[in-house]
């Protein structure tokens, strides 16, 4: 004897394949109007602000950015500069570059890697990787 779910349930493989086919266009149909509101969806613009060289303006940009209130970003750069240890560097607005101090690879370090942090009074503070007197990296400070 049968119970009346069992008779109920559907024998075969036809509907596990239209059960299938449900569940298939359900997720479609969700995928298809989750892509349609998506806001990343849509199309992105991207734009080249600075191109290092590898000159006296820095080379391998490998840190973050950090941001004034005046909308300058600074950062960076672990090779390049005049002395070949790297540089920190201000980006205006119309993208031109200043580099505010060249590391020489000396006791000043060299090849920053961390961000910077700007204090209070405008001051940026970093580390290098290798430099200073024991040659494993200082902690620097440049003033505005």
């Amino acid at each position: 004897m049968t119970s009346p779910l069992q008779s109920e349930q559907p024998r075969g493989w036809l509907p596990s394949i239209w059960r299938a086919s449900r569940v298939a266009l359900a997720f479609a149909v969700v995928l298809g109007a989750a892509l349609l509101v998506n806001p990343f969806a849509q199309a992105q613009t991207f734009s080249v602000l600075f191109s290092f060289t590898g000159a006296t303006d820095g080379g391998n940009p490998w840190a973050g950015l950090i941001q004034d209130g005046a909308g300058n970003l600074y950062g960076t750069t672990t090779f390049g500069g005049a002395l070949g240890g790297g540089v920190v560097f201000k980006l205006d607005a119309t993208g031109t570059e200043t580099v505010l101090y060249g590391f020489t690879g000396g006791t000043d370090g060299g090849s920053p890697y961390g961000d910077l942090i700007r204090g209070g009074a405008g001051n940026l503070y970093g580390t290098t990787n290798v430099g200073g007197d024991s040659n494993f990296g200082v902690v620097f400070k440049v003033t505005p």
